[in-house]
């Protein structure tokens, strides 16, 4: 259906994490700032692949209408 295209990445740019103390001792988890960039960058991924998803279903969906079009004459 869809050909496999490569990966190019054109610019990485050096990520930052702080890490903040916890409640707790001994445990440190990542700030919140941090947090929220990374659950933004992972829903600009999902976005990106369910948009992928859905044109791959539209053309599975043209290509059934026109096979089912063609057989049935």
């Amino acid at each position: 259906m869809t050909e496999q295209l490569p990966v190019v990445i054109t610019e990485q740019t050096p990520v930052t994490i702080t890490k903040v103390q916890s409640h707790l001792p001994d445990i440190q988890v990542i700030d919140r700032d941090s947090l929220f960039e990374d659950f933004k960058n992972r829903w600009k991924i999902n976005q990106h692949e369910l948009s992928e998803a859905m044109k791959d279903l539209k053309s599975v969906v043209e290509y059934t209408k026109k096979t089912y079009q063609r057989l049935s004459k």
